[in-house]
């Protein structure tokens, strides 16, 4: 092995030391702060790349597919939020593929068993368009990368996942307490997949909104994704429509937020619908089919803005 080849190696085992470390330091925050995130593992934890890398992300997005830049009117619409520049930029870019992409591929990390690859796998594919790119296993590494840690359920979202490092999951199941056979775990990882398309969690409708401590789910993602209170607070109880969406999909969507119960009056999680939906197909045939094709054609957005 050259010197060369070993320095490569050592920096990919502290690469993944590291990697250990961070998410065990996450899982010990959850339990201390928020103890029943664990617990209602059918969830969705949020997850946001790094600091160093978020912007960078805007550009991969957008020369990816140039609709995925925000428009005037949606940057305009956030005017009276006191958040500006890129971060207000980041927050408003979409992170959808191009619409000719026809496969996403799949690699699984550690040893999972055959059934549990077959079992993500059918379930990736159950969202029912001809129009939606196609998850692919191969014996490379995937573009998707599957974990199944007792780390909870989460994905990055669409083109981020280009920003993740090869040796790192992009996506993860808490297969450790859940049963992969069961209708449950087909839904989380039918809402991993829409992440994984592109597609980010909906406002919460009022009905599910005023079920929650509004103060405490504040606090909580301002923990996981590092966003202000006044953010959180557009963003997921509804202050700013971040795509112009039809206000209906919301309140059908699987992609709707997700909350644990320590987080409800009621002490029951927030969970959303069950399964995909009408609205939800009628939505990826928006974003990936023929007319987002022509849509995309000259359609730059606002240019994004330089840096500090």
């Amino acid at each position: 092995m050259s010197a060369a080849e070993l320095l490569q190696r050592l920096l990919e085992q502290i690469g993944q030391t590291a990697h250990e470390a961070a998410k065990y330091a996450g899982q010990l925050r959850l339990q201390n702060d928020f103890p029943s995130q664990l617990t209602d593992v059918h969830l969705c934890i949020p997850k946001s790349l790094p600091d160093a890398v978020k912007f960078q992300a805007v550009d991969v997005a957008i020369n990816t597919r140039a609709d995925n830049a925000p428009t005037q009117d949606l940057l305009s619409s956030w005017s009276d939020h006191n958040i500006i520049g890129q971060e207000l930029y980041s927050l408003c870019t979409t992170r959808y593929w191009e619409p000719t992409r026809d496969i996403l591929t799949v690699s699984f990390l550690g040893d999972p068993s055959a059934r549990f690859k077959a079992s993500v796998m059918q379930a990736l594919n159950r969202w029912d368009s001809a129009n939606r790119p196609k998850f692919v296993v191969t014996n490379d590494i995937g573009e998707v990368r599957i974990s199944a840690e007792p780390i909870g359920n989460w994905s990055f979202c669409g083109t981020d996942i280009n920003l993740v490092p090869k040796h790192q999951a992009t996506t993860n199941f808490d297969v450790a307490a859940a049963d992969i056979a069961s209708d449950v775990f087909f839904r989380v990882v039918q809402h991993q997949a829409g992440h994984l398309l592109g597609f980010r969690h909906h406002p919460l409708p009022a009905t599910l909104a005023q079920r929650l401590n509004k103060e405490r789910t504040l606090e909580y993602l301002e923990k996981l994704m590092g966003w202000s209170h006044s953010i959180s607070e557009q963003i997921v109880f509804g202050g700013v429509n971040m795509r112009d969406e039809d206000e209906a999909l919301f309140s059908s969507s699987i992609m709707g937020w997700q909350f644990p119960s320590c987080l409800s009056i009621d002490g029951l999680p927030v969970d959303g619908t069950s399964d995909i939906s009408h609205a939800d197909i009628e939505r990826i045939n928006r974003v990936y089919g023929n007319d987002a094709m022509t849509q995309t054609i000259g359609n730059e957005g606002v240019q994004n803005p330089s840096p500090e």
